[in-house]
């Protein structure tokens, strides 16, 4: 009988892989998104802070020139509120002071950089006073960077006696968070390449599940189909053998005394009939030897196939009538091979049986024998149905039958697949060459016997 399919566990399908992986993989992409937004809120803050804290010292500066008289004294007093924010924070690149003097001229009165006192104002500087309101020149400064402000100073009364300008460097922050951050998110694109994997994997799984359940249910169909034609094969010769035997038996069944010649006549009949179910035994046999991988018996000596080919074709003659058969040699004789005459006589009987089943009544069927290098080709050639080239590529499979309908040829589907495992066990090859609607060529190669063996 034949295997049935085993008990599968559940399938993992793409599906609920993808519902299994889901639920993690949302937890993990939360968190990477709560860290990302956590360490943006800190760097956030920590930039509004450092801005804050330079408009401060800006402030801070603006007091001290509104209090002061731009004279030389107040100048002094500005000059040393710049000197105590500068020594107070190690932050402070440039801070000076640009005052507007009479005749619109502008120019530092006091810095943090004493050669500048005197120079005429940046026009950055002049910037700041002509918008009246504070300027950020490089607020995308980095995390390394430097803020530049221009800070417009006003009087009591709300007018612009100069600016501040004010460059100040930022301290790299704490990397803490920005590797946390980092890692977070290389784990989650981990994740995901994860995720994609397995599931490529899954279902290159699932693919290979299913063409080896789907090899499983050909094998089963073509075992089935082997069974249910085996038994047909064997029945026939059988019923045939019961029948004439009944008859000898008991001939009062068919009116009496059958005489001689008809006595012989059935015996002929159960002898054929035997011999028919001991190729089939004998074909069974083979296979199982090929199937375990067992060497094929051959009792070999040298051999002239004329000495086979002659006789076999003959009979065929006498057995089919419809049909020419045709026996091309070459003038010389033919080498001799070393080979088991009773294998190649079963493996040319399939290849004559094959091409009388699948030939039309009058067609020729030629056997040809020629020396090919060192070796002896032997071809069969028919006039039959053909084959179209994907039946060519299965013709030597096991249980293989190009139609397997029940008005199909009689047949097991073993013998090319027997025929092919015997011209191999004897160091040869065969192949088919065929076309549908223009007849079969199959031709088989046999090495010549070692003279001196």
């Amino acid at each position: 009988m034949a295997d049935r399919l085993p008990e599968q566990p559940p399938k993992v399908t793409p599906a609920t892989l993808f519902q299994q992986l889901l639920f993690p993989f949302l937890i993990l992409a939360g968190f990477c998104l709560f860290a990302f937004w956590s360490v943006s809120s800190i760097y956030r803050a920590e930039e509004e802070k450092f801005i804050q804290e330079a408009l401060t010292n800006c402030r801070v500066l603006e007091v001290a020139i509104v209090g002061e008289s731009i004279r030389d004294e107040g100048i002094a007093g500005i000059q040393s509120q710049i000197d105590a924010l500068a020594e107070n924070d190690h932050r402070i690149v440039r801070l000076s002071f640009v005052a507007a003097l009479p005749g619109d001229c502008y120019r530092h009165l006091a810095s943090s950089f004493p050669g500048r006192i005197g120079q005429v104002a940046n026009p950055e500087d002049l910037a700041a006073i002509a918008g009246d309101s504070i300027v950020f020149l490089d607020e995308e400064h980095g995390e390394t960077g430097a803020l530049d402000i221009t800070y417009p100073v006003h009087d009591p009364n709300g007018l612009i006696v100069g600016v501040i300008g004010y460059t100040v460097k930022r301290v790299v922050p704490n990397q803490g968070p920005m590797f946390l951050l980092k890692g977070a998110v290389a784990v989650i694109l981990l994740l995901i390449l994860y995720f994609f994997l397995e599931l490529r994997r899954h279902r290159r799984e699932i693919v290979r599940q299913q063409e080896m359940e789907e090899a499983l249910r050909t094998n089963n169909r073509i075992m089935n189909e082997f069974i249910s034609t085996a038994a047909h094969e064997l029945r026939t010769p059988l019923c045939s053998m019961l029948g004439y035997s009944e008859i000898l038996l008991h001939p009062e069944m068919v009116g009496g005394d059958l005489g001689p010649e008809r006595q012989r006549e059935f015996l002929e009949e159960i002898h054929e009939r035997t011999e028919a179910l001991t190729r089939i035994v004998d074909e069974l046999l083979d296979i199982a030897r090929i199937e375990s991988s067992r060497p094929i018996p051959l009792l070999r000596s040298p051999q002239n196939l004329k000495n086979i080919l002659a006789p076999k074709l003959e009979r065929y003659r006498t057995h089919h009538p419809s049909h020419d058969f045709e026996l091309v040699l070459p003038e010389e004789e033919l080498p001799a091979v070393s080979a088991d005459a009773h294998k190649i006589t079963q493996v040319l009987e399939n290849l004559l049986s094959n091409a009388v089943k699948f030939s039309p009544a009058g067609g020729t069927i030629r056997v040809t024998a020629e020396k090919v290098d060192n070796a002896l080709q032997i071809a069969v050639t028919d006039q039959g149905i053909g084959m179209t080239p994907e039946q060519s590529a299965q013709v030597f499979e096991k249980f293989y039958r190009a139609d397997a309908t029940d008005t199909a040829v009689p047949g097991l589907g073993l013998g090319m697949n027997i025929t092919r495992g015997i011209v191999e066990a004897h160091g040869g090859r065969i192949w088919v060459e065929s076309e549908a609607g223009c007849g079969t060529t199959v031709t088989l190669s046999l090495p010549l016997a070692d003279p001196q063996g």
